[in-house]
């Protein structure tokens, strides 16, 4: 009996069909563009995020508050940019909630440590901390219970920008106000974050 012969790089008996193995590269569909628009929204608010912290480790506290207010900006556009050109999705979703946990959570609460809160110690740094938990325990009640496609009319607690809203304001104050009531008002609003009352959402032209 003769062995098994080569043929074509596989392996044939006498008299057969030769076998010929084919290997396809699969290529995954691209992402189209109109889809990574908001992304990218999503990701200029994260780099205003961190530039705010650089600014206020630098003792410039008034940039990194305008800063914070064109990351709040981007989290304005991005969802609206979403809806508009249907590129809702889960992936956007969490994306935008990771880039708030840093720019409404760590930046304000660091910025308020840094302009105001220093002389009060460990007692500064526990109430950014407590800022910082209640913001990202927010996003993270919003993610599980929210519509990735619709928007809601109510809210549930008081919204991570609000909060980071008040605590630039805090910020911009450094002058007027003293360590003590800087850290009783994000321990305030990290409570009104938290809190399971329901709030109409802001519109377009609302001012807090």
């Amino acid at each position: 009996a003769r062995g098994p012969e080569v043929t074509g790089g596989s392996y044939s008996r006498t008299g057969a069909a030769p076998i010929r193995l084919c290997f396809r590269t699969v290529r995954k569909p691209l992402v189209p563009f109109r889809k990574v628009v908001p992304s990218l929204v999503t990701g200029a608010g994260l780099v205003f995020g961190f530039c705010s912290m650089l600014a206020a480790s630098q003792g410039e506290y008034d940039i990194a508050v305008y800063l914070l207010v064109a990351a709040i900006y981007c989290d304005m556009f991005d969802g609206q940019l979403a809806r508009l050109l249907k590129a809702t999705s889960r992936f956007g979703q969490q994306f935008d909630s990771l880039s708030d946990a840093l720019s409404f959570g760590a930046a304000p609460a660091f910025l308020v440590y840094q302009s105001v809160m220093r002389p009060l110690g460990p007692w500064g740094v526990a109430a950014a901390l407590v800022f910082v938990m209640a913001g990202v325990l927010r996003l993270a009640r919003f993610n599980v219970t929210a519509d990735a496609h619709t928007k809601d009319r109510r809210t549930l607690g008081v919204p991570i920008p609000i909060g980071a809203g008040y605590a630039m304001v805090v910020a911009l104050m450094r002058d007027h106000i003293s360590p003590a009531a800087a850290a009783v008002t994000l321990i305030l609003m990290a409570l009104a974050m938290v809190s399971r009352v329901r709030l109409p959402q802001l519109k377009k032209n609302s001012v807090v």
